[in-house]
């Protein structure tokens, strides 16, 4: 009698199990975090579409690195403006927000603020370019004094 009992549940359970692997099998998969093209993945060009106040004069565009390797996100960026790359000090980067800070030759600092239009893999989904994918505050200081603030946004580049 025990022995009809264990076979009853085992066979029950193997009834359940059996169910679950079939929906699992037939359900549409999620991709997860971990999959490389779903990733967040800001990597490209960005440059300023306001040019007012002298601001493409001193300011030409900002190049933003974001590289997965075990994982682990590394962050990297520079700030062309002057003639020469600016690398960022002090870089913040989340899904919706980007803080910068470069520190130029000659006494001057770039700073910004600002939020992404845009998410996902930006190279993957970018079908036009120069579409705008960042806004917010920019800032350049010169020996310590705000030279200019400039409320902007910025259209991405796939870059190289």
């Amino acid at each position: 009698m025990r022995r009809r009992v264990a076979t009853v549940a085992l066979t029950r359970s193997f009834r359940v199990l059996a169910w679950l692997l079939l929906l699992a099998m037939h359900s549409p998969s999620v991709p997860t975090a971990t999959d490389a093209s779903q990733r967040f993945n800001p990597t490209g060009d960005y440059y300023i579409e306001n040019h007012e106040r002298g601001v493409q004069d001193s300011y030409t565009y900002f190049v933003l690195r974001v590289a997965w390797r075990g994982g682990h996100r590394y962050v990297s960026g520079s700030v062309y403006g002057f003639g020469h790359y600016h690398p960022m000090t002090h870089l913040i980067v989340t899904r919706q927000r980007l803080v910068f800070r470069a520190v130029a030759d000659r006494g001057d600092v770039y700073e910004f603020s600002g939020r992404f239009l845009i998410g996902g893999n930006f190279k993957q989904q970018t079908t036009d370019e120069g579409r705008p994918a960042l806004e917010g505050t920019l800032r350049r200081r010169r020996h310590g004094r705000v030279a200019y603030e400039v409320e902007t946004s910025f259209r991405y580049y796939p870059g190289c």
